[in-house]
Formats: structure tokens, C-alpha cells, sequence
């Protein structure tokens, strides 16, 4: 259920310099300790009356922030009140005209709520604001949680459904494909995939954590057909697979490490080590560590 933690690690490192690849004999260790289950609220936490002033004060200075000094502090005032401050900041996000003053909201609201929250924002993934959608879809993608799957398919449905007139916001439409993968839905990994096609270095992390909730034989072979396609949509498809694959797809892995693609033979390194081990993507090796991680592979499975 928890397999996409280890991910988490990756993207805490994600801009951590490159070292040399390392191989060793794995050391025996014992049984590991078994995952703690999240919590998952019902309600945010209740912010005592004598604060609630204090708070909008906080709020406002973070909508100003006419000086560096008023931003800083307002910040530091709202983590301290933490995830009790995060529904008027959401009512604050859904009602501000300024993109600068969303983006402060956001950046706040994305210290304040994590995997905890996910049931509690999913709520707004059907409000009349698109701002507050956007921002709830998305920061739901980042925890995986198959208890807001119908609401994360019910969105995307929604989207999709729209005509020419109402053509969907591009934003909230990549939202929703996010926010039901995440769920453990494959409704939308074909938009999922296009994405990582054209903007895999900016998206990387959002989609492999996504990806990671929807581990599953149907998503991975969804994706084994893409496989055949295109030079980009092979990369991508290797790439996803990392995060939603299984063993079902060993087989044709083991093909791709003789490709005669420095990109492709990486990806599928990545894919086998999400996979097999579940653990994050190599980065950036050497060609002769890329042989050296081939070779073991290849003894492997």
C-alpha cells in the first residue's frame, strides 16, 4: 500500500550534486520495520477563536508582502500555526487576482499540508473556484491515497466532458490526470504519459510520485503497449513504469537493456530498480557504470 514512500526520498535529494555510482556487496540487515499507516483527517484542526485575528492579519501581510521583511514574517507566523491556518488560506487562494499573491498562498499552503490532508482537499476538487481546484487536484497527486479516487475520477470525467465552449483549463486538466493517477485510477495515464513525452525534466518528480499510487498489472500493461510506439513515447512509458510497473514487465525490460540508446537503456535501468527493488531513479551515470548496471541487471532477472 505504501510502496511509494521510497520515492520520497528521491525527491527530497532531487537537487542534491551527482556522485559516483557505488557498488558493494548488499549488507544483511534485519527484518525491516513495518510502514506506519497515515492518518488520514476528517477535519482540519480547530484554530482557538483568539487566533482567528491574528490569523488575518498573518494573511493579509503574506498578500502585501510589500517588503521582504513582511513576507518572511508573515511566513514564519503561518508555520506556527501551521495546518490550522490552512483553510483560510484556501479561501484566501480561491478569492486572490494577483498570480504573485496565489503563488505565495500555495507555497505557504504546500508547507502546511501534507499526505494527512489529502481526503480534506479532495473536497474542493468540485468547487466553482478554479484556483482553489487546481491547487487542491495537484497537492493530492503528491500523496497517494485510494481514498480519494471517485472524487479524483469524478473530476477528470467532469473534465474531459467539457465541450469547445467550456474548453478545459490546461492546468486543472493535468490536475485531475495527476490526482486520479495518484488514486490508483489509469483513467487518465495516457494524459499522464503526453506529459512526461514533452516535459519530463520539469515534471519528473510530480509524475513518478503520482505514478507510484497506481501501481498495478493494468496500468503496467497499459503502458507496455506504448512501448512500441515512438522513440519519445518509449521513454516515457520506461520512465512511468518505474513508478506503476510490476514484474509483468521483466520480460520486455530485459530486451531494452541491449538497446543501442544511451536514454533508453537508463530508463529501463530506472524502471527495473522502481520495479524490482522500489527505489528511485540511478541519475546521471557514467557510460561505463551504465554497462557495469546492465551486466547485473541482466544476472538478476
Amino acid at each position: 500500500m505504501l510502496a511509494w514512500i521510497p520515492v520520497l526520498f528521491w525527491i527530497a535529494s532531487f537537487s542534491a550534486p551527482n556522485l559516483p555510482v557505488v557498488f558493494q556487496d548488499p549488507v544483511e540487515t534485519g527484518p525491516a520495520a513495518p510502514p506506519q499507516e497515515i492518518e488520514r483527517l476528517e477535519a482540519w484542526p480547530e484554530l482557538e477563536r483568539k487566533l482567528r485575528s491574528r490569523l488575518k492579519i498573518e494573511i493579509d501581510k503574506l498578500r502585501k508582502a510589500a517588503t521582504p521583511g513582511m513576507e518572511s514574517s508573515a511566513r514564519e507566523a503561518l508555520a506556527e500555526l501551521g495546518a490550522k491556518a490552512a483553510p483560510q488560506l484556501l479561501l484566501a487562494l480561491a478569492g486572490e487576482r494577483k498570480q504573485e499573491a496565489r503563488e505565495r498562498f500555495a507555497s505557504v499552503l504546500e508547507e502546511l499540508t501534507d499526505a494527512r490532508h489529502t481526503r480534506l482537499l479532495a473536497e474542493f476538487f468540485d468547487d466553482k473556484r478554479l484556483e482553489l481546484r487546481v491547487f487542491c487536484l495537484r497537492r493530492v497527486a503528491c500523496f497517494p491515497d485510494p481514498g480519494v479516487r471517485a472524487a479524483a475520477e469524478k473530476a477528470w470525467k467532469r473534465i474531459c466532458a467539457l465541450d469547445e465552449k467550456d474548453r478545459a483549463d490546461e492546468r486543472e486538466l493535468y490536475g485531475a490526470a495527476l490526482a486520479a493517477t495518484s488514486s490508483g485510477s489509469i483513467q487518465a495515464l495516457d494524459a499522464v504519459l503526453e506529459r512526461a513525452k514533452s516535459n519530463w525534466r520539469k515534471e519528473a518528480k510530480t509524475i513518478r510520485a503520482a505514478c507510484e499510487g497506481a501501481r498495478s498489472e493494468s496500468a503496467t500493461e497499459k503502458l507496455l503497449k506504448r512501448l512500441r510506439g515512438t522513440k519519445q513515447e518509449q521513454l516515457a512509458a520506461l520512465r512511468m513504469l518505474s513508478g506503476c510497473g510490476t514484474k509483468t514487465a521483466l520480460p520486455e525490460l530485459k530486451l531494452l537493456l541491449n538497446s543501442s540508446n544511451q536514454p533508453v537503456r537508463t530508463a529501463t535501468i530506472d524502471a527495473l530498480r522502481g520495479i524490482v527493488d522500489g527505489a528511485p531513479p540511478l541519475g546521471k551515470t557514467s557510460v561505463f557504470d551504465t554497462i557495469r548496471e546492465i551486466d547485473a541487471w541482466k544476472e538478476r532477472i
